[in-house]
């Protein structure tokens, strides 16, 4: 009786020529198109379009055969290049996936056997946390145990085997499963104001390209067209990048992460850019936000200047973004290679940090304002009493 193994597949390609490629469910694709004109077309299910100047990023994420099966051309002016998806199975190393937050995940693994076989599923974890069983399911039924990770969180991130034995057959397959998403501090501004923007890549499995992409107004949730501001080709964990003196023009955003000169994940970010910032007016018995939280400690107090902090924390960061620019490879962007990983994720923890106690200063707050409503009902149920 004839075997057949369908393992998953993982394809980049930033060559010129026509490409017919095969793929499993699950799998991504990754193409880059040099000197473009329009753009790839046409744009099916999970296929999403980055174009930079003359470069159009084709990438295709959980190949979906209803979906995504067929042909996608891209016209240079003098060609038209075509890439053709078809669903098929292909031995591949360890499949590297980058995933978002909130997206789902298909880790195929199956084999096309009629005697019936016994799989399983360990994983080495990079995050903080191992499976999560409400968000995972294998089917378990005809020989097939692939994996559907129903919305990736950042927990998930880590390598995933998929183990198969039968009578006559051995068959594992590797993922390699890289959690990326961005932040924006703060999401409302008003013109002229500064906002830091950070993308935070899971872990590295080779090095990588992360760029902050500044958007066209013209996009929509496939096409995105854009110019980069600034790029990494450090691995490092998470990318900041500060942008001065915001234009209402200053809205959408993206972190695109790279591999191999190819686009691999795309997150797009929205900041609300208004003319002016409003503050309610103060009613009776309204505690203002002050900017100095006091804590009170034995022997003395101890006063944690918030804002001036933070301010700090922001002006350092645009101080990093500004120096040691060289030139970058391949896609012709600026990079800086003179970054500190290590000293930016501190940055970014310590803004987290700051956060944190904003949360705890308001608590404070509100309970302080809890104190003057129950000293206020007290003092009139004593006049009623008198």
């Amino acid at each position: 009786m004839p075997i057949g193994v369908l393992c998953p597949l993982n394809y980049t390609d930033s060559s010129p020529g026509d490409r017919i490629i095969h793929m499993v469910p699950g799998g991504d694709v990754a193409v880059r198109c040099e000197d473009s004109e329009s753009g790839w077309s046409p744009l099916r299910g999970n296929s999403i379009e980055l174009k930079l100047g003359n470069t159009a990023h084709l990438l295709v994420q959980n190949f979906d055969q209803e979906k995504d099966k067929g042909v996608y051309r891209c016209s240079t002016g003098k060609t038209v290049k075509e890439v053709t998806l078809e669903q098929s199975g292909s031995a591949s190393s360890t499949t590297l996936l980058y995933r978002t937050l909130g997206q789902s995940s298909h880790l195929f693994c199956k084999v096309l056997m009629r005697d019936p076989c016994g799989g399983v599923w360990s994983r080495t974890v990079h995050g903080p946390l191992g499976f999560v069983p409400e968000r995972t399911k294998t089917k378990g039924e005809d020989n097939d145990f692939s994996l559907q990770i129903a919305s990736v969180k950042s927990e998930d991130a880590g390598t995933f085997k998929c183990d198969i034995k039968c009578t006559w057959l051995h068959s594992i397959s590797f993922y390699e499963l890289i959690v990326v998403h961005a932040t924006v501090d703060p999401q409302r501004v008003s013109i002229g104001g500064n906002v830091t923007m950070c993308c935070t890549v899971s872990h590295w499995k080779t090095p990588g390209q992360v760029c902050w992409v500044k958007l066209d107004s013209n996009n929509n949730s496939q096409h995105y067209h854009g110019h980069q501001e600034r790029c990494w080709l450090e691995s490092q964990p998470s990318f900041c990048h500060q942008v001065s003196d915001m234009k209402p023009g200053d809205t959408s955003w993206a972190c695109a992460v790279f591999h191999d000169n190819t686009l691999r994940a795309l997150v797009p970010v929205q900041v609300n850019v208004s003319k002016h910032t409003t503050t309610p007016e103060p009613t009776t018995q309204t505690i203002a936000r002050p900017t100095v939280t006091t804590v009170v400690k034995r022997g003395g107090v101890c006063s944690i200047h918030l804002d001036a902090l933070e301010e700090k924390i922001r002006s350092i960061i645009g101080e990093k973004s500004m120096t040691g620019e060289v030139e970058g490879v391949d896609t012709g962007v600026t990079t800086n290679n003179q970054d500190t990983g290590e000293m930016m994720s501190l940055l970014v923890k310590i803004q987290h940090e700051l956060s944190a106690l904003r949360t705890v200063q308001e608590q404070l707050l509100e309970v302080e304002k809890q104190k003057i409503e129950i000293a206020k009902a007290k003092t009139d149920l004593e006049k009623r009493e008198c």
